[in-house]
This record gives structure tokens, sequence and C-alpha cells, in this order.
């Protein structure tokens, strides 16, 4: 008889029949027959059909429900692994066998020399509690005699029961492979069949978490560099003699050297480390006490003005003379006016008469008042929503501009979606054949370029020349600029100056008549032409068009300059890829194209055929002036902001540095968990049953369905630098696009069953009409056609489960609830963020918080005003008490995840800053204005853009310089921080490694200590 093989996890992994007896490790192989010991028949399952991406691109129907790569298609229904998943795989790695802490390992080891039938949870239990260890023991065995005597007792429970039949009378390497079998086997029984470990971070995370999940790393080593070196090297070294003896059977003295080597230079780095925070944080003391002898430096100024205004005012309207004026401040000033003078060594200017103190008098109104008017009018501009100020003049047409939003949104997906197999093709061809297309599609050789592709990229590729047709006749009857040629596929120079130079000198002055040219008919000035726009002119240029006498381009067969002279390699240099320039076409004259659409009748052209939005927004105000009598200059110029200054766009320096921003501070998992955050909105908003429904129900209404593909306006441009490709490649991977998706659709679809329920009852449909009659009154039938469908899928629900149907008016609803929560569009940025495409920066990470601003500022503030003071109170209960749950919540969750202590004392002082985190302040910031008493310092503080990747090696050479430069030696230079900026795993490294969690568990202590000290000296 053949010798039996034991099945191992990887065996039954990599055999798809296997899986499907439901096979388990530790069953054996006879003669290729399955003798089952621990597995059943009855287990057995049809595995199914496990899905290639290729199978996933070319069924719609599979794209459609989001099937993954790796999930199996079993009885015609998807069933899905979530291979894909960050976090399972984080687990699957920290649960395998292999990724043991030493307790863990010594567990196997003592359970190989003493059977007792003890897990390692058991072990580990039982090092943390004593008593734990003796209940478990107790379960195990009948104790007899002392402990003092060694163990032993009548046994209650077999180990061959846990491990399996045989363990106990095995040797020592049967003990050892059967404990593997077994946690095997609890692998497949927790993630199933067909779960294999990937190679991702994620993975990389999970072994090193489960390496360290040990009361070991707790230990105290001492802080010197000597104790902490040995302690470290130590600790390593004893990890890998664990582990030997549990796997092996025998320890291998040069790994445990090797071990100790790297832990005792790691312990070595740490105690550096730690000793460069110490410095720090003394040199935050001496800055602090810097900054107090400012504060009062400050403030005794602002005593010898009050003093001054005070003589003025005893002269003017008093009618005392100036030593009468001079004594009466002395005796209510003197205490302090003293003090002030002499900090300041500043005189106290007396008016040299009755006149001069009146003007001081007027001048100091007038600044107060000009001040005011100006802050007011700033603030609006920097922070208010644009959607919500164009709201507060003229309710109808901010209803028209978020229809415009919507469908713009809306049909820029189809656009994309239509182009996706072609752009996908290019994507897929070899360098020499890309080229080679590239060449012709942009020298309008289609039929060449068709040549060269693929069977099935000739579909594709025919499908896009349709479209782009169908484009270009939408465009022209929008009054669009576009190139009206024969064979036209988009191209976009990439390097205007590059591409200049490569012609030569005559070729720049040449380009930049034409520009003159264009921008003389397009009625603009050349620094007011779109990038768009430039892109237009240098086409033209390229291709060899010169102007006519008259200003107009002659489109000539004859062509002086051919892209056939330029070359591929100027082609790669200068122009975008033919994939990301027919993508940006495609987003631009779709944008223009519902641009005219939402001017309609009031949309003008000039005498060349162009739309004038000027004169269209013009139209739009004479025809609509009942509603905003007095502000149409307002009005118009909010209008300007949005369909002019919000169609620049950031520089690419500029972009990005904000893309590096992101990834340093949002593009990982612990910043996805506080996306949980935002749900408080929709809870507060839409109730509490309508959002956990919307939560975990089958979603009615999808991101598709409201136009949306971006996370927020902010990330909503062609993905054309290379920093935002990996910025959205990198939201991807980390869970964060997953988690904001959720969210959004939650936001929809608790709207939706609120409004639902709304127009179920009289009063309730009463007052749904009474909030939205304004908003929609810009296209009459809109409402009414709303609450139809509202109740028509009501009605279907009740009838047949999922009839229900989903109108556009339906989705335009959710659309707009969702835009009034969240800053998805232009429309809901500020204005000064859409007029200046430089200061975009200042606005990362911020957009949010402001729209959270203007979701109070229209829930609470604006419905008392209007008289509705008690629902502006609930709101403010509402908003308040959810936001500041789930922010709780979320922020323990995270405390968790990277080591941070989390206490229940603590959590009544962290519960209002987790409510004040959603509008933008923090702690830190605030502590840090009542200390220095500093407005534009925490106005800095707040206003600074994240750039920690971009600045990183600054900081570095920074630090770097200060520790040469110290003389004495006193310095240690601190890296420590840099590592919070690391895309996907930032916040992770710098609390596990870089001290973070330490430095936040010693702050929460200190602020405790002194919670504690004050609560006794009230008692006292």
């Amino acid at each position: 008889m053949a010798t039996p093989y034991t099945l191992t996890l990887k065996d039954i992994q990599d055999n798809e029949n296997l899986q499907g007896f439901a096979a388990m490790p530790g069953d054996e192989v006879i003669d290729g027959k399955l003798k089952r010991i621990f597995s059943s028949e009855d287990d057995s399952f049809n595995i199914g059909y496990k899905l290639t991406q290729q199978d996933i691109d070319s069924t719609p129907n599979l794209q459609q429900i989001e099937a993954k790569e790796g999930d199996r298609v079993v009885d015609g229904k998807l069933k899905r692994l979530e291979q894909d998943s960050a976090f399972k795989q984080f687990m699957y790695s920290f649960d395998k066998p292999s990724t043991a802490s030493d307790i863990n390992y010594l567990a196997d080891y003592v359970e190989q020399k003493i059977p007792l039938g003890m897990s390692r949870r058991d072990y580990l239990l039982g090092l943390l509690s004593p008593n734990t260890m003796m209940d478990t023991l107790n379960t195990k065995l009948e104790i007899k005699g002392n402990f003092s005597d060694g163990i032993s007792g009548v046994r209650t429970e077999n180990p061959d029961a846990i491990w399996g039949e045989g363990f106990m009378a095995g040797d020592e390497e049967t003990k050892r492979n059967m404990i593997i079998r077994k946690y095997e086997r609890d692998l497949i029984e927790e993630y199933g069949y067909g779960f294999t470990e990937g190679v991702g971070l994620a993975n990389t995370l999970g072994s090193f978490a489960g390496m360290i999940s040990s009361p070991t790393s707790l230990l105290p080593i001492g802080s010197s560099p000597i104790r902490m070196t040995l302690g470290s090297g130590g600790l390593s070294a004893s990890y890998s003699v664990i582990e030997d003896l549990a796997r092996e059977g025998e320890i291998d003295p040069e790994k445990a050297a090797m071990y100790g080597a790297f832990g005792g230079i790691t312990g070595f780095g740490l105690n550096r480390i730690g000793v460069g925070i110490q410095k720090a944080l003394l040199k935050r003391k001496e800055t602090k006490s810097k900054k107090a002898e400012e504060k009062q430096l400050r403030e005794s100024h602002q005593i010898i003005d009050k003093a001054e205004q005070e003589l003025s005012r005893n002269i003017e309207h008093y009618g005392y003379t100036p030593s009468g004026a001079l004594e009466i401040v002395g005796k209510n000033m003197n205490d302090v006016l003293v003090p002030a003078i002499a900090k300041t060594g500043r005189k106290l200017k007396m008016p040299k008469s009755k006149s001069e103190s009146k003007q001081r008098l007027q001048d100091a109104v007038v600044n107060d008042e000009v001040v005011a008017r100006a802050k007011f009018k700033l603030i609006d501009e920097l922070f208010g929503s644009l959607s919500l100020r164009i709201g507060n003049l003229s309710q109808a047409v901010k209803g028209r501009l978020k229809k415009y939003e919507w469908k713009l949104g809306i049909n820029t997906g189809i656009g994309m979606d239509k182009i996706k197999p072609f752009v996908n093709d290019l994507a897929s061809l070899t360098p020499e054949t890309k080229a080679a297309v590239t060449r012709n599609l942009f020298h309008g050789n289609f039929d060449e370029a068709t040549r060269l592709m693929p069977d099935e990229m000739k579909i594709n590729f025919n499908e896009v020349k349709q479209f782009l047709n169908e484009l270009a006749k939408e465009s022209k009857k929008a009054g669009v600029v576009f190139d009206e040629l024969p064979n036209y596929f988009p191209r976009i120079v990439s390097n205007y100056d590059g591409l200049l130079n490569h012609f030569g000198k005559k070729s720049m002055s040449g380009f930049q008549r034409m520009l003159n040219d264009f921008a003389k008919r397009s009625g603009k000035r050349i620094d007011e032409l779109t990038p768009d726009e430039r892109a237009l002119v240098a086409n033209q240029f390229a291709r060899g068009y010169r102007s006519t006498v008259d200003g107009k381009p002659r489109y000539t067969k004859q062509r002086e300059v051919d892209l056939d002279y330029v070359g591929d390699e100027a082609i790669a240099k200068f122009y975008e890829s033919p994939e990301d320039a027919l993508a940006l076409y495609v987003r631009n004259a779709i944008n223009n194209i519902e641009k005219y659409k939402f001017f309609g009748r009031n949309a003008k052209k000039n005498k060349a055929g162009y739309l004038n939005i000027q004169d269209s927004i013009g139209d739009v105000i004479a025809k609509g002036r009942k509603d905003f009598i007095g502000r149409e200059d307002e009005l118009a110029d909010l209008l300007q902001s949005r369909f002019v200054g919000g169609e620049q766009q950031m520089g690419k320096t500029i972009g990005t540095l904000r893309d590096l921003g992101y990834m340093g501070t949002i593009s990982n998992p612990y910043s996805a968990i506080t996306q949980f955050g935002d749900l408080g909105n929709s809870g507060a908003l839409y109730g509490f049953r309508n959002t956990i429904a919307a939560l975990f129900n089958t979603k009615d209404l999808k991101l598709i369905d409201a136009g949306i593909n971006d996370i927020s306006q902010e990330f909503a441009e062609g993905n054309i630098r290379k920093t935002a490709k990996a910025l959205n490649t990198f939201f991807d991977i980390s869970g964060f696009r997953a988690v904001d998706r959720l969210g959004k659709e939650t936001v929809m679809n608790a709207s939706f069953r609120k409004a639902i329920q709304s127009v179920s009852t009289p009063e309730g449909e009463a007052a749904f009409i009474k909030k939205y009659t304004d908003l929609y009154s810009f296209d009459p039938k809109l409402l009414n056609n709303l609450i139809n469908d509202l109740k028509a899928f009501k009605t279907a629900e009740k009838i047949k489960k999922g009839s229900g149907k989903i109108t556009d008016d339906i989705k335009f609803h959710a659309f707009n609830e969702l835009s009034d929560v969240q800053p998805i569009n232009l429309s809901e940025m500020p204005q000064a963020y859409l007029d200046n495409p430089r200061m975009r920066l200042l606005y990362s990470l911020k957009t949010f918080t402001l729209k959270q601003i203007d979701v109070a500022r229209r829930n609470i503030f604006q419905e008392w005003q209007k008289g509705n003071k008690l629902n502006a109170t609930k709101n403010a209960a509402a908003l308040g008490g959810y936001l500041t749950t789930l922010n709780l919540g979320t922020k323990t969750v995270k405390d968790l995840l990277v080591g941070r202590e989390v206490n229940a004392d603590t959590l009544s002082h962290d519960a209002p800053w987790a409510l004040l985190g959603v509008y933008g302040m923090n702690e830190y910031n605030l502590s840090s204005f009542q200390e220095d008493a500093d407005i534009i310092s925490l106005m800095g503080r707040m206003a600074a853009p994240s750039t920690g990747i971009a600045t990183a090696p600054l900081v570095a050479l920074n630090e770097y310089r200060k520790e040469q430069s110290d003389d004495l030696g006193m310095y240690e230079a601190d890296y420590s921080k840099l590592l919070k900026d690391i895309p996907l795993v930032g916040p992770l490294f710098y609390n596990w490694f870089g001290g973070g969690a330490e430095k936040y568990n010693d702050r929460v202590f200190d602020r405790s200590l002194d919670l504690w000290y004050q609560w006794n000296f009230y008692q006292c």
C-alpha cells in the first residue's frame, strides 16, 4: 500500500477539485484517492467558474453588478470572494498559521512537549491572567497534588479531540504538523475555500501585525541607548529561538544572531528618535514662553489704544479740556495703563484740539465699518458655497444650475463609457504599434491607423468615430469652437513652449499672431483663453494652418508643418497621449454643450458664432429680475465665477503639489475610516431608520445615477497628471473610494426614502411642495412629476418588491440632496476657489469642511432667521448628536487601529472635539490660540495646505542641518514625523514605529492629570 500523503492548505488552494470536495488540511491522499479525516463528503459543493479580468471586461452584466477578478459564478449566480478587499487580505495574513508572535510559537512548542489540548489563544489569555490559566487547566485536567510538584492530574479532555486522532501517540514532528494543519483548517472555516493570500501592502502589514501581536512587544526595556539596544536585540533573538523550536524542533544560531542584531539596531534607532522628540518638546516649551511675552505686548498696545480713544471721546463728547480728559482716563485706567506704557515704552498721544479729537473718532468708526463690511463679503467669497449664495438670491436659478451640474455629470459618464473600450485598446498596444497608431490618428490617416489595429479594436474605433461626429454636430449647434476637419481625432499639446521651440523662433511669433487673431474673434484677451482654446490654436498651428487677412483660419489640403516631420519622439514629448487627449476632449465638449443648454433661449453668440458667456448671463439676469431686484450685479458675478472662473484649470505644478498632499494625508485605510463619520448628516437630515436602511439594504440609487465619477469636485479632472493618476490608484487600493461611494449612495437612498415617506400623506406632501417649489420652479412640470414618480414607486414596491421605477426626476432629486451636503461639483465650491486656480491648493482638505458649515448655515441659522425657530433647534440637536456620535466612534476605531490608548473616562472630553472637528476646528489649534491670542497665526495654521510628501526632503534636510550645526552635539535630528506622509501606510507606520502612539498617549495622560488636579482644586 502506498504511503499516505497529508494534505496542506497550499495543496487545497492549488487544486480546485480538492476545494470542490471540501477537503481539509490533515486529510490524506492514498493511491490518488481522498481519505477523509477532518472533512465530510456531505460538505462537497459546486465550486463554479473563476472569473478573469477578461471575462469582466467583455461582459456588461458582470460590470454592472461590479464583479471582481477572482469571484466565481456558481449555478448562474455570482459568489463574491472579496479577494480585492484590503482589510480582508490584512486579516487573512494576520491569522495565517505561519504569521505568529513569540507567544504563539511558545504555545505550539509547549503543546508539543506537554500536550494539554490548549490553543494559542488559551496560552495567550493565560499569560495575561493567571486566573484564566487556572480555569483553562481545570477544564483540561482534574488537578491532583500541587503545582510545585509539577502538573499532574486526571485528564478530562483528550488533546486528540483538538488536534486530531493520533496526536498524543505521535512524535514531536507529527505533533508540529498536526498543530499547523489544525490552524489551516481554522483559516478555511473563517475565509472559505478559494480565498488566497495576495502580495500587496495589506498582506505585508497583516503579517507584521501578527508577528508583533504579543504582550512581550510592550515589555519595558529601558530608555538608555544601551538598554534599548540590548533589550530589543534580546527580544528579537528570543523570537527566533522560539520560532525555530516550534516549527523545526532545533535552534538555528546564525538566524538567532541575525534577528538579534537587527532588533538591536532598531532599538537603538528608536532611542535616538525618542531623544529627538524630547528635545523638540523642550524647545516647544521655550517657544510658548516667547509667545506669551508677545501676547502681553499686544495687549499692552491695545490698552494704550483704548486710552487714546477715551481721551478723544472725553474732549469731543463731554467737553473736557485735555488735562481734564487725562485726569478722567487716569482714574479709570491707571492700574493697567501705567504697566502697559512701561511694557511698550510707548507714549500716550494727547489730541491737540477738539477738532483733532473729532477726526480721530470719525476715522475709527469709518475704519471699523469698512473692515466689517469687507470681512463679511470676503468671508462669503472665501468660504461660502456658490450654490447657497445663488439660492439666497434666486432659488429658481439655483435649481437650474443644479440641473446643469447633474446633466453634465450624467452625460460625461455616458461619453466616457463610450470611449472606454477604445481607450483600453490603446493602452494594451505594444509601444511601437501605439506610436504608429498615434501618429496616424493625430495626422488624420484613419485608414492606416485602422490597418494597424486588432479586429476588436477596429470595431471600438468605429464607435468612437461615430461618437466624435455626434459631438461635433452638437458642438457646432452650441457655438463651441472645434476643429472642423475630416478624420478629426483630438490631440492636445501638453508642452506649448517645447513644441514651439521645436519648430523654431519664427514659429513662436507665428503662433502668437494666431493666438491674437483667435482672441479677437472670440471677444477675449489672450490671458482669458482657456486651455482648450489654446490647444485648438496650437493644433491648427502644428497642422500647418495660418491665419488669413480676415483672421479666419484657411483649411487647406497642403500643410506647411506635418506631424511626420515632428516625429514620434516629439509627439510623445509635446502632446498628451491619445487616450488622455480623447478623454479630455470628450469631457470638455460635453461641458460646452451642456453649458449652452443651461442658458437655453438666453444663450447669446458673438459675430463669429461662438457662445458669449457674459451676454448670456446678462440675458438670464434681465429676464429674471423680479426674483432678485437690486442684487443683479451680485448674481451676475456669481454666475460669471461658475462659467468663466470655474473653467480655469490649475497649473500642473500646483496640481502636483495638491496630489502629493492628498497622497500623504487621506490615501490610506486610516483616513477611509473617517468617511463613516459623514453619515451623521444623513441621519440628522433624513432620519435614523432611513439611513440604516439605505446603508445596509440594496441601493435603489447608485453613483452613476447622479453622474458622479469622483470623490469630490477637487478630484474631478482629466487625470492627465501622473500624480493624479497615482492618487486615484491609491484611493482604490486604500479603500477610501469604496467607503466614499458607500457614504454618497447612503445619502442619496436615505433622501429618496424620506421623499417617499413625505409624499405618502397629505400633510407631508404639502410640506414637500413648500420646501421645493421655488427650487424646482425653473421647470413648471418637474415638481409635480417628481411627486407622482415617488408615489408610483411606492405603489409598485408594495405590489412587487423591486419593480419600482427610478425616473430621471428621482435621480435629479437625489443628486440635488447629495450636492447639498457634499462638494461634488463646481457649484458647491466657494467663489474664491473658482476665480483663483492658483489658490486652490489652499483649499486642500477643506472643501468638505466648508460644505458642512454650509449645511449648518442652511438648516440652522437660515431656518432661525426665517422664523422657524423650533425646526432650527431640532436640526441643531440632530446634527450635533449624529455628527458627535459617529465621529467619536470613528476616532475610537482609528485609535485602536494604530495602538493609541482608548479610555472611557476621556470620551466626554473627546466628544465636543469630535463635533468641532467637522467644522475645521481642533484642540491643538484652539489651545495654541488660547496661549498666544494670535488670530493671524490661527488662520495660518488652519489655511496651510498639506504638502507633506513634496516638502519631506526639505524637512529632512532641515533636521539634518540643525543637527550638524549644533556645535555642542545636543540636537538630535527628528525624522519620525516623515513617516506620516507615506501613502497607504503613513499613519500606521508613524504610530507603530515612529512613536506617534506613544506621543498621543503621553498627551492624553498629561491632559487627564491636569483635569484631575483641576477637579481636586475645585473640590477644595
